[in-house]
């Protein structure tokens, strides 16, 4: 189970690595700019995605310790 979890979080930094690389090749006017006026610029979604990824750890954080305890309760992992 956890070979899986790692290499899927490694898909996503590295994905996010990308995703970095490229917005800060992007001149600040382009990162502004919005499609139209309902949809959201390249600066939004990269703050949204990075509000995402916070508040998704930090709930992982909190509910971490209750999973291991549940696993380890049905015998899935040792300890």
């Amino acid at each position: 189970m956890i070979q899986p979890l790692s290499r899927a979080f490694s898909n996503l930094e590295s994905q996010k690595s990308l995703l970095l690389g490229k917005l800060a090749d992007m001149p600040d006017t382009a990162l502004q700019r919005k499609p139209t006026t309902s949809e959201w610029s390249a600066l939004e979604i990269a703050d949204h995605l990075a509000r995402t990824e916070t508040g998704i750890v930090a709930a992982v954080i909190e509910f971490l310790p209750s999973v291991f305890l549940c696993l380890h309760l049905i015998g899935f992992v040792g300890g």
